[in-house]
């Protein structure tokens, strides 16, 4: 089995012997995976040579050098939010009729129905949802829409859960 002594990997320039644990070199011409070359030499005693492949990576580490970066500097420069994006949910409740169609279709059990003020109004788990948007679908009185709002990171998980208010929005 031939072993690479740079990755140590199978199948590469290296050839692990079965009698002892050191490596020994093959004395074949062969392209290893690290990007060594073994080269047979002229004799036992002399050494192979290893040429290392750098003509590919220099070209590469070069042209990026005077590129522009592909990251964003994030939150100083804010991203262009989309049209049609699915941010967080933005619920009115003097929209509500109570129907209880959204907790039933939300295929992620994000939405629960409580009691506010002696009506059953939504409980949105943002923690829990997928953000598929069904819950929208299925109001008949569209109290619930998107918002361009995308960011929700947290550390604490009650800040996650949107309870409903009397008057209007949330």
């Amino acid at each position: 089995m031939r072993i690479c002594k740079v990755t140590y990997r199978p199948s590469c320039c290296w050839q692990l012997e079965s009698a002892s644990t050191s490596l020994n070199r093959i004395s074949y011409a062969d392209n290893c995976c690290c990007g060594i070359q073994s080269v047979n030499g002229a004799g036992d005693d002399v050494e192979l040579v290893k040429k290392f492949r750098l003509t590919p990576m220099l070209k590469e580490v070069l042209s990026h050098i005077f590129r522009e970066p592909a990251t964003r500097k994030y939150p100083e420069v804010r991203p262009e939010i989309p049209e049609g994006f699915r941010g967080r949910q933005v619920f009115d409740v003097s929209l509500c009729i109570s129907c209880g169609l959204c907790a039933r279709d939300c295929p992620a059990k994000a939405i629960e129905m409580v009691d506010v003020e002696g009506k059953k109004r939504p409980l949105f788990h943002l923690d829990r949802c997928i953000f598929c948007y069904q819950c929208a679908e299925s109001c008949p009185r569209n109290a619930i829409k998107s918002s361009k709002i995308f960011e929700l990171a947290s550390t604490d998980k009650s800040e996650l859960v949107v309870e409903p208010k009397s008057g209007r929005g949330n």
